[in-house]
């Protein structure tokens, strides 16, 4: 269950430093790649855990905006 809490936070503060940055788009991207994997380790976490699966909608927002190509190896 930590480990979950600590992969969310993670996509959280990755998010939070891709708002801040404006001058590298490519920087920028990085980031919210980071956020789509972390994100979709707390949903496999959670799946494996039987928990809640965390809302979706906000990884769905975040590759659409940017379009970030779902990682095949997740």
């Amino acid at each position: 269950m930590k480990l979950l809490a600590e992969y969310l936070e993670h996509a959280r503060q990755f998010e939070l430093l891709a708002g801040e940055t404006k001058d590298d788009p490519r920087v920028k991207r990085m980031m919210l790649r980071q956020v789509v994997a972390y994100r979709m380790l707390a949903v496999k976490r959670a799946y494996k855990l039987h928990l809640p699966i965390p809302p979706l909608a906000a990884l769905r927002a975040v590759r659409r905006k940017n379009r970030i190509e779902p990682s095949h190896h997740l």
